[in-house]
C-alpha cells in the first residue's frame, strides 16, 4: 500500500508539472499574437481618405478600395530636411533616383475593386505622403502626420512566414512556400527601389521560358500602350519599395506556380534598363 501511495503522489506531480506546462506554452503562444493598431486608407469615389492619429511604432494600415479600378498607392515619408517642394521636383525630374533622395519609399500592396488588403509599418514620426496615380489626370498627393511614439507603442516587430529579401538585382526567398493565408515580410536591402509582382503560371513553367516569354512580350509593346499584358494572373503585386526598408503583408496563395519579377527602371542607367533585365526574377513553388 505503502507503495501505491508514493505512486499515486508521483503521478499526481508529473501531472500537475505537465499541466503547468501547458499553461505556459498557451500564455507564450498568445504572448505572440500582438494586436497592432490599425487604421484604413479608402479609396473611393470621391477620393483618398487617409487616417488621422497615427503615431510612431509598428502599425497596420487597410488600403480599402471602393472605386471600379485598381488602387495602387504608394506609402513614403519625407527624409529629414525634405519637403513637398522637393518631393515635386524630384517627380518632375523623372525616374526614382531623384525621388528617393527625397522619400523613404515604403509601398503598398495594389488593391483590386471590393477589396482590402493590409500591410504592416515600422512607423516614424514625421511628415508623409500617400501617391496615388490616375489613368485621366494628375496624380493625387497627400500629405500625412505620424506623431511621436505613445507609451504603449508596439515595439515588437511582426512574425514572418515567408521572408522575401530584395538586393540589385535578385529576389531572395524559399523555393517552395506553404499555400494559405502567410504573412510576408518585405525587405530591400539593396542600394535601389524595387517592386514585387507575382504571377501565376503553368506548373510546367521554368524561369528561363517565363523570362524568354515575359521579354517577348515587352519587346512587341507598342510605345506610351499602358501597363503590358503577359497572358499569366497577376495575383499580387506591391509598389516600389525604397532602400533599407521592410513592410509586413498578408498573402493568401493556392497551391501552384508562381513567377515574381520587378519592372523598375534602374535609377542610375544611362538608358531605360528595368531590373527584370537585369535577371530581377524568380520562381517559387505554392504547396
Amino acid at each position: 500500500m505503502l507503495g501505491q501511495s508514493r505512486f499515486t503522489r508521483l503521478l499526481l506531480l508529473v501531472l500537475l508539472v505537465l499541466s503547468t506546462v501547458g499553461v505556459l506554452q498557451l500564455a507564450l503562444a498568445q504572448d505572440a499574437q500582438v494586436n497592432y493598431p490599425a487604421y484604413s486608407v479608402v479609396a473611393s469615389a470621391d477620393g483618398i481618405t487617409l487616417p488621422e492619429g497615427l503615431t510612431a511604432g509598428y502599425t497596420t494600415l487597410n488600403f480599402q478600395n471602393d472605386t471600379e479600378i485598381p488602387f495602387s498607392p504608394i506609402f513614403a515619408r519625407f527624409k529629414e530636411g525634405k519637403t513637398m517642394p522637393d518631393f515635386m521636383t524630384a517627380m518632375q525630374a523623372g525616374g526614382p533616383g531623384p525621388v528617393v533622395e527625397v522619400v523613404d519609399v515604403l509601398g503598398s500592396p495594389t488593391v483590386n475593386p471590393g477589396e482590402t488588403l493590409s500591410a504592416t509599418y515600422d512607423l516614424t514620426a514625421g511628415e508623409y505622403i500617400v501617391l496615388s496615380f490616375s489613368a485621366d489626370g494628375p496624380p493625387n498627393i497627400l500629405p500625412l502626420v505620424v506623431g511621436e511614439a505613445a507609451a504603449d507603442a508596439i515595439t515588437t516587430e511582426p512574425e514572418a512566414d515567408v521572408n522575401l529579401v530584395m538586393v540589385d538585382f535578385a529576389f531572395a526567398l524559399p523555393g517552395e512556400i506553404a499555400a494559405g493565408e502567410q504573412t510576408w515580410k518585405l525587405d530591400n536591402i539593396g542600394d535601389q527601389v524595387h517592386q514585387i509582382e507575382i504571377y501565376s503560371v503553368p506548373e510546367d513553367a521554368t524561369l528561363a521560358g517565363m523570362i524568354t516569354e515575359f521579354t517577348e512580350v515587352i519587346q512587341n509593346m507598342e510605345p506610351n500602350s499602358g501597363r503590358p499584358d503577359f497572358g499569366h494572373e497577376l495575383v499580387y503585386s506591391w509598389a516600389a519599395i525604397g532602400p533599407d526598408v521592410a513592410a509586413w503583408a498578408t498573402l493568401d496563395l493556392p497551391p501552384g506556380q508562381y513567377f515574381i519579377a520587378c519592372f523598375v527602371p534602374e535609377s542610375d542607367a544611362a538608358e531605360m534598363v528595368t531590373h527584370f533585365a537585369h535577371g530581377m526574377v524568380r520562381l517559387v513553388t505554392v504547396r
